[in-house]
């Protein structure tokens, strides 16, 4: 099975976020602001992400999370323990002190 990785530029922060395939299955990386370009690629190849896999908590990589759980209720949101806390509080995630706070 070959397996591809997709590099998608989002939002004003331009945060890489990454699409990693193998045959119909997919992973999210960092989907920052905007995320609509990614939610088209996926619905357009009918692929239904398993996981959303965070490198780590500040706002411009967790900003297209809500999107994506809305559109695929499913996914299951991975990141690593240290940073879980930042998910819920824009302070720590820095979201807040640009005045967008995201949870």
């Amino acid at each position: 099975m070959i397996s591809t990785i997709e590099t998608f530029v989002l939002g004003p922060f331009q945060t890489n976020c990454y699409l990693i395939r193998c045959g119909r299955e997919c992973c999210v990386v960092d989907p920052g602001m905007g995320p609509g370009v990614l939610l088209r690629r996926l619905r357009g190849e009918t692929l239904s992400p398993g996981r959303i896999l965070l490198t780590h908590g500040h706002g411009d990589h967790i900003a297209g999370v809500r999107e994506l759980k809305e559109a695929f209720p499913g996914v299951r949101l991975c990141c690593p323990a240290g940073d879980a806390f930042m998910l819920a509080d824009p302070q720590a995630n820095l979201s807040g002190m640009f005045g967008v706070p995201l949870t």
